[in-house]
């Protein structure tokens, strides 16, 4: 269950470690979820019809997209929310079982100290890695003939999109596994400060090579939770810590120490003789 080991980790315990990790402290390891999604929000709430487009989706939903203030909220992905994300990877990384009280959630904004350049970079780079696997796929999504069309509905002068399907697939594919193989690269740069941007990429890879589908297994187990979540908020207090406790645990087990016969110690001499 290390670094470079191949065995599939064990799900259940997984989850057991985390659950019990967030006795006790449900409410504050749900504030530090919260605090990163503050400012994504706050933006959301900002009225603007400055450079709408307007998308029809399904031949039922039109869609306005704000270009400056999708661009904006790009931006302070790069600058600020994604550096929380680092601090709230190591927020869950600290979380011990049986502590009384856990850290405060507001460490979790603490984030524009001496690390916050590297941490910065390491996660604009996932973001780039992310991009180069995706944007490929989606270009030829709306490149293919008939896949973009303009048509007038309601009043609105609106872009239907009807790309190929199969195309359409490989892109959300390549958005999976470019997501997935570099999921790891805050816990990374939370747990190893020293690492750089490209190590921390480099070692997110490794770390997930040959554990594609159980990475995978891992996230889709949350499917159900998060598709409640989007219907009613309620459930997202018991459910982002659990997500968030769960994939600390992963990333802690598979960069456990290995046990010591496992390296050919004493326990593996006696066993050749």
């Amino acid at each position: 269950m290390r670094e470079g080991s191949r065995e599939w980790l064990d799900r259940p315990m997984l989850k057991a470690l985390a659950k019990g990790k967030l006795r006790g402290k449900l409410l504050a390891c749900f504030a530090a979820c919260l605090l990163p999604m503050l400012l994504p929000w706050a933006m959301r709430l900002v009225p603007s019809n400055i450079g709408v487009t307007y998308f029809l989706l399904a031949d039922l939903y039109i869609v306005g997209v704000s270009v400056p203030m999708t661009a904006l909220s790009f931006v302070a992905a790069i600058f600020v929310t994604d550096v929380m994300q680092v601090r709230l990877a190591g927020y869950f990384l600290a979380l011990r079982e049986g502590e009384e009280k856990p850290a405060s959630p507001l460490t979790v904004c603490d984030c524009f100290g001496a690390d916050y350049w590297p941490n910065m970079r390491a996660m604009l780079l996932r973001t780039a890695y992310i991009c180069a696997f995706t944007l490929p796929f989606a270009a030829a999504c709306l490149l293919a003939p008939g896949a973009v069309t303009r048509e007038t509905v309601q009043g609105l002068d609106c872009l239907r999109l009807n790309p190929p399907p199969v195309l359409l697939l490989l892109t959300m594919a390549a958005y999976l596994y470019a997501f997935l193989t570099s999921m790891m690269t805050r816990y990374i740069m939370a747990d190893d400060p020293g690492a750089s941007a490209r190590e921390a990429l480099r070692r997110s890879r490794r770390l997930i090579r040959g554990r594609f589908w159980e990475i995978l297994t891992l996230e889709l187990t949350f499917l159900p939770w998060m598709l409640i979540t989007s219907t009613t908020f309620l459930p997202a207090l018991y459910v982002y810590p659990y997500m968030e406790a769960t994939f600390a645990e992963y990333y802690r087990e598979m960069t456990a120490p290995a046990p010591h016969h496992l390296d050919g110690g004493p326990e593996d001499e006696d066993a050749a003789r």
